[in-house]
């Protein structure tokens, strides 16, 4: 573990530890399992209603199952900023892991600065929902 020394305004000296890769690969593992779950209880869901989107929407069947599988997704898109604001730091993978996000003066972010590291995770998000998109796209077809 690297060790990081911050001085304070109080000319202190914080000495913080930063947690290893493998605990961090760990919490981030214990997430992806988390929204795998999440995608399977939501194709549980849809698969036990049985509706008949071709039925129902006829020509339009397919953009409104995307539309639907779009609209559940959302919380995958949202789970790292809400767990982390809500919790004060913790996602359940990062809780799981006993890691924590911090500010590099030891203190607990804000909302702001939790959304701005958010925003800079975009791009794993947006890879994870467009996998999810796409399964949730595969298995619609499947199940209707």
């Amino acid at each position: 573990m690297a060790n990081l020394n911050v001085k304070t305004s109080f000319n202190t000296i914080l000495s913080l530890q930063s947690e290893t890769l493998g605990k961090r690969i760990l919490a981030f593992v214990l997430d992806i399992v988390v929204i795998i779950l999440y995608w399977v209880g939501i194709l549980w869901i849809f698969s036990a209603f049985n509706i008949d989107f071709e039925g129902v929407f006829g020509g339009d069947y397919n953009r409104v199952v995307w539309g639907w599988f779009s609209l559940v997704s959302l919380p995958i898109l949202f789970y790292s900023l809400v767990s982390e604001t809500i919790s004060g730091g913790y996602t359940l993978g990062k809780y799981i892991a006993k890691i924590k996000v911090v500010k590099i003066d030891g203190f607990q972010p804000s909302f702001v600065e939790f959304f701005i590291r958010w925003i800079f995770r975009m791009i794993d998000i947006y890879a994870f929902m467009l996998v999810a998109i796409l399964a949730g796209g595969l298995m619609a077809r499947i199940f209707s």
